[in-house]
């Protein structure tokens, strides 16, 4: 005798409930199951396993004792808070709700999977399945049937009754095959109407979905400290980060406003250093030439002093950006013709149309990326793949330079698109591999119950053939008795 599939009330941990749950599947990523909803409405989930904060049995037919202790799911998981104290809503001062916190909201990345789509073909395959199975269920009556009307005959003929002996045993013997094979038919249609199995993105996790926008706005922010401070050294490290911006981050909105950040700060610097290298010079000119001489040799070895600690760095002075000595010459040309070098380099240059577009693509990719997932998972192969070529951000984002998005960035995204899409064909050849082996096995159970429903045909019309002859025997012989009956009466 088979037990009945345990039962269970689910709690996730954002405090949506679900009762008597049965488990489809789980495993350690994701989990799908069957229950109820507050409203009383039977839904289909499927979530990731460490956001079920609770998974409690129940027992048939009776409800779970209140001193019951509740199982916890996934692992290291403490809750610290009841159940009610869970469904309990933060309001802020204006009395609306309060959004899920950041952290609450990246974990729980439950989606509601769709049934499994029954297309055309798998419609009617169930109808013609339905009525192969219902076929070999009226054989049976009409095998009754024949031994009725055979049995209603008063004198069948010798070869009536060869033919309904083997023609019974012949139908008899195919009956067992055709319950086999309706067997057969019944679980590869289940197979082709439920062709599901999870799929996990791999390459990118969901909290590094959005690495690329965080990490940019982390650095336009810590360009953007540095920028503001009035110290000279921490402007000239915001220049650098800007230019790591400008190197790998062209692609987040606040690009334009860092650029627009660094021609006004390439702008306070030439114009602070250009002021000092005046200063400086003018102060040399009333100097005697051995005095000038001895000063530009120390500007000089001070130079090579920092650019031999800056190349041990692994930097090259004539690129990096430093804040030079009020009195050096040398170091106060460099960095002056460094800084119009930029301006220069950058005042000319309009912005790329694509400047601000990355989180967006990501976004819309990855929407398309969920929705091609979950008509997979589904059985809607040709919907998946329709979703997979409809997917325009992913072509887009092909074809970002490294200055709008790095290859760090891109190439998670290309892999986890080419992983799906082979995904998808992969499981449209096998759903494609089930469909001929249904239609074969659905054919031969149709030919098998029509060959055997033709045979059955053909001894009832024997039967009836033989009544008719068989009904005009007795009415003679009867006709016959009552004549005699009657002439027996008039002689007495």
């Amino acid at each position: 005798m088979l037990n009945a599939a345990q039962l269970y009330d689910i709690t996730l941990s954002n405090a949506q409930k679900y009762s008597q749950c049965t488990i489809l599947y789980g495993g350690s990523t994701m989990t799908r199951f069957t229950g109820k909803d507050r409203s009383g409405n039977v839904v289909t989930k499927e979530v990731k396993t460490s956001t079920i904060l609770l998974k409690k049995p129940v027992a048939a037919d009776v409800a779970p004792a209140p001193e019951q202790v509740e199982e916890p799911v996934a692992e290291n998981t403490t809750p610290t808070e009841t159940p009610a104290a869970a469904e309990t809503t933060a309001t802020t001062e204006a009395g609306s709700t309060a959004p899920e916190s950041a952290e609450a909201a990246a974990q729980t990345t439950e989606t509601t999977t769709s049934e499994p789509v029954l297309d055309a073909y798998a419609t009617e395959t169930t109808e013609r399945t339905a009525k192969a199975k219902d076929a070999t269920l009226r054989l049976r009556d009409k095998l009754a049937k024949v031994d009725t009307e055979f049995n209603s005959l008063t004198k069948p003929t010798t070869r009536l009754k060869s033919a309904c002996t083997s023609g019974k045993s012949r139908v008899e013997r195919d009956l067992g095959k055709m319950d086999k094979l309706a067997l057969e038919v019944a679980d590869l249609q289940e197979q082709y109407n439920n062709n599901i199995a999870d799929y996990t993105f791999t390459k990118v996790s969901p909290d590094q979905r959005t690495a690329y926008v965080q990490n940019g706005q982390a650095a336009h922010k810590a360009m953007l400290v540095d920028m503001n401070q009035r110290k000279g050294s921490r402007k000239i490290g915001g220049l650098d980060k800007y230019e790591v911006m400008r190197e790998r981050y062209q692609g987040i909105p606040e690009y334009k406003q860092a650029h627009e950040w660094y021609i006004k700060t390439l702008n306070d610097l030439e114009k602070k250093w250009t002021k000092m290298f005046a200063n400086e010079e003018k102060k040399r000119k009333s100097l005697q030439p051995a005095k000038k001489a001895d000063m530009q040799e120390n500007d000089e070895e001070e130079y090579q002093k920092l650019a031999a600690q800056l190349e041990k760095n692994g930097e090259d002075i004539s690129r990096v950006w430093y804040n030079p000595s009020t009195r050096n010459l040398q170091m106060l040309r460099n960095c002056l013709n460094k800084v119009k070098d930029a301006k220069r380099r950058s005042e000319g240059i309009k912005l790329s149309d694509k400047v601000g577009t990355v989180p967006s693509l990501i976004e819309q990719f990855w929407t398309s990326m969920d929705e091609a997932r979950r008509l997979m998972v589904s059985g809607d192969f040709a919907g998946a793949e329709k979703a997979m070529d409809d997917n325009h951000a992913f072509k887009t984002i092909n074809q970002l330079n490294r200055q709008m998005l790095p290859d760090e960035f891109r190439k998670p995204l290309v892999e986890e698109h080419r992983a799906l899409e082979q995904e998808i064909r992969k499981r449209s050849r096998a759903h494609n591999m089930l469909k001929t082996q249904l239609e074969r096995k659905i054919g031969e159970l149709e030919r098998s119950t029509d060959s055997a429903d033709s045979q059955l045909n053909a001894l009832l019309e024997q039967i009836e053939r033989e009544k008719e002859l068989d009904a005009g025997e007795n009415t003679v012989d009867l006709k016959k008795k009552d004549d005699g009956a009657a002439a027996t009466e008039e002689k007495q």
